[in-house]
């Protein structure tokens, strides 16, 4: 990254200022030695198709005013900057949606382009993105459902849950998100009364429908989602105490639970953590992860979940 610094460094002195800039200005601004400063000149000439001149009359460097204005946007960019574009080109680049694979092609070409400036330069390759996005399905639904979005129009759907159970309803979408690489529909569901959150993958069908479509204010969707551990949403709210060994200390605290949760270090080095949540299933799910240097104290029917939940497992590679 140091380079592509210096490199914008000499862009930003040359276009911002309105007469030549001396060559000890821009070796104080660099800080580096005369020779790598004539390598950076002609980097920026021969491979940014630009041209530097150096003017005796004023003694200094100037961008030469006959060649058309030279923008370099890329060049402008700070490394914070160049770290936010390259995320979003890995992201893109990574993302395997399936329907919206057409449509993003768009999007990734116009970062890939601003990349590509810079990619001997030794950082394009610098941020890695290890993610399992699940493509989404049944394109047409998909595309049902984002107009519906953008339009706030109500939708009926089909809907089979974890238990292949299927449900008809109407949906007013709000909003969709990407939670643990996956995708998410989150509506108000006029069969339900209710906010609803529904996987993207068990939609089966969806069609325009003539019911008036329920638009919740940000706020509360926010609220909704803050308020409940994970997906497991609903009006109730229990809390939850964990403690965890010290073995495990230092991946519990790198994990996200909620967040509002809190965290206390106990003498023996052991974690309590603590947080609100309304359906244990989820959360019953992640503790298991951390099997067996994770005890539940309380509430006393999470504790019985897990503890069912280990009972089972047992069971299982018994038999």
């Amino acid at each position: 990254m140091e380079q592509i610094s210096r490199l914008s460094i000499i862009h930003r002195l040359l276009s911002h200022s309105r007469y030549p800039v001396p060559k000890s200005k821009l070796l104080e601004a660099l800080e580096c030695s005369e020779s790598t400063f004539k390598r950076l000149l002609r980097k920026i000439n021969d491979e940014f198709d630009a041209s530097i001149l150096y003017d005796r009359e004023h003694k200094g460097y100037i961008y030469d005013p006959s060649c058309p204005q030279l923008t370099l946007p890329y060049l402008n960019f700070s490394d914070k900057e160049w770290f936010a574009l390259l995320t979003a080109e890995k992201l893109f680049t990574d993302l395997h949606t399936g329907s919206l694979s057409k449509e993003l092609e768009g999007i990734k070409h116009v970062l890939q382009k601003t990349k590509n400036q810079v990619e001997d330069l030794g950082i394009a390759n610098k941020i890695e993105i290890l993610s399992a996005i699940i493509s989404i399905n049944h394109t047409d639904v998909f595309n049902q459902i984002t107009t519906a979005l953008w339009s706030e129009l109500s939708i009926n759907v089909e809907y089979q849950d974890s238990q292949q159970n299927t449900t008809q309803r109407t949906l007013s979408p709000q909003k969709v998100f990407l939670y643990k690489d996956a995708w998410y529909l989150l509506a108000w569901c006029h069969l339900r009364n209710q906010i609803r959150i529904f996987s993207l993958n068990r939609l089966v069908s969806a069609q325009d429908s003539n019911v008036v479509f329920h638009r919740l204010p940000e706020e509360q969707i926010q609220a909704y989602l803050k308020k409940s551990y994970g997906l497991m949403v609903g009006s109730t709210q229990h809390q939850a105490i964990i403690r965890f060994d010290q073995a495990v200390a230092p991946w519990v605290l790198d994990h996200t639970w909620h967040s509002d949760q809190k965290i206390e270090t106990l003498a023996t080095g052991e974690l309590t953590l603590s947080f609100s949540f309304s359906d244990h299933r989820e959360l019953v799910r992640e503790i298991m992860r951390f099997q067996p240097n994770v005890t539940v104290i309380s509430p006393v029917f999470l504790k019985e979940a897990v503890a069912q939940c280990l009972l089972k497992a047992v069971e299982r590679m018994q038999k």
